[in-house]
């Protein structure tokens, strides 16, 4: 069947072209994001040297003012050669080296998105020819049953019309084909979008974690949170009905950031009660102070969280866990090892500071 199909020939060839175009961007990728984090550390080096060549010879004119207060010409003149010898070094830091490093690094990071972007479309040509694959190779399976097999009839369970049966299938269908895209397209419909719930005293811990979230790659169109700008309820929005609509309609994923205030907030409990009504996915963050003993309502006590306080090796295993949770649930590009350790030590530090 497959051998004497053309149509389906050409979506086989489709995929393998495809699939090798998709592994070598993928290596292209990855070559450049490491061509990236070289040239981003060379200039990373050199910045370094530049401050370094800075402070030493601001030392050296500030040992030779205190040469001069006590008379001592000769060491204040060295002291003078030695910081002009810095500053001609650091000069030519920035001259010769600093602007080429940063144009070098410019030039290979608009290389890599355009690389991303590409590899991004590529891959979804290969899930269309996967699936224009798919699609036939059922066309030709229904085409073989209907010249085999002696067919039935039943309703469908949604819109009542006629539905052709085989009585040999293993699985009798209970909706029309109509009915079946229309629900996948409901299905479809279920965008995944995080939802951060908070209570609003609480508003600077929750600034640094939705800035957290932005630097492993989610955005405005992905996110919900009503005390960060951008990321808020759109003017003239019912409120409710707005968060309602999103609990029914969206593909949640839920962060509850716990504290005394949010159990004192009856926007926070109603999404408490909505994400369990609805079973969708959620991470408990306890901010520091608030124990596990507090928690309480329809969220478990006894599910895996973080708490902001806790020991920093287990709270940096714990961001791990969530930033690849929201990297596998988004589909984001992931982060590099370097990359992520800043990244999450920024997060602590401020969580720290406040």
């Amino acid at each position: 069947m497959r051998e004497q199909d053309a149509t389906l020939q050409y979506w086989s060839e489709r995929i393998d072209s495809l699939s090798a175009e998709y592994e070598r961007a993928k290596s292209n990728t990855s070559y450049l994001r490491d061509q990236m984090d070289s040239a981003w550390q060379s200039l990373h080096d050199l910045q370094e040297q530049y401050r370094k060549y800075k402070e030493q010879a601001n030392y050296e004119f500030q040992e030779a003012q205190y040469c001069w207060s006590m008379h001592d010409r000769t060491n204040a003149k060295e002291h003078i050669e030695n910081g002009h010898i810095l500053n001609e070094r650091k000069a030519e830091i920035a001259n010769s080296y600093l602007e080429g490093a940063r144009a070098g690094f410019d030039s290979i990071k608009a290389q890599f998105n355009e690389a991303v972007v590409y590899q991004r479309e590529i891959k979804a040509e290969l899930n269309q020819a996967k699936n224009a694959y798919k699609l036939r190779i059922e066309e030709l399976k229904a085409q073989n049953l209907r010249e085999q097999m002696h067919w039935k009839e039943k309703k469908c369970g949604r819109c009542g019309a006629t539905i052709q049966y085989n009585d040999t299938w293993g699985h009798i269908p209970d909706y029309c084909k109509s009915c079946k895209e229309k629900m996948n397209a409901e299905r479809e419909k279920r965008i995944p979008m995080l939802f951060v719930s908070h209570a609003t005293a609480d508003k600077k811990y929750v600034e640094y974690l939705v800035a957290f979230f932005e630097k492993i790659g989610l955005d405005n169109t992905q996110m919900i949170c009503s005390s960060v700008p951008g990321y808020g309820i759109p003017l003239n929005a019912q409120i409710y009905d707005w968060i309602a609509e999103k609990f029914r309609d969206w593909d949640l994923y839920v962060i509850f950031i716990l504290s005394d205030g949010f159990y004192k907030s009856t926007a926070c409990q109603m999404e408490m009660g909505a994400t369990w009504i609805t079973r969708k996915e959620y991470t408990l963050i306890l901010l520091p102070g608030f124990e596990f003993s507090q928690i309480k309502g329809a969220i478990r006590a006894d599910r895996i969280s973080i708490k902001l306080d806790c020991d920093e090796c287990e709270l940096k295993q714990r961001l791990n866990e969530l930033k690849d949770t929201l990297t596998e649930k988004f589909g984001l590009i992931k982060v590099t090892d370097i990359k992520w350790e800043q990244i999450r030590g920024e997060f602590i530090d401020s969580i720290n500071g406040i």
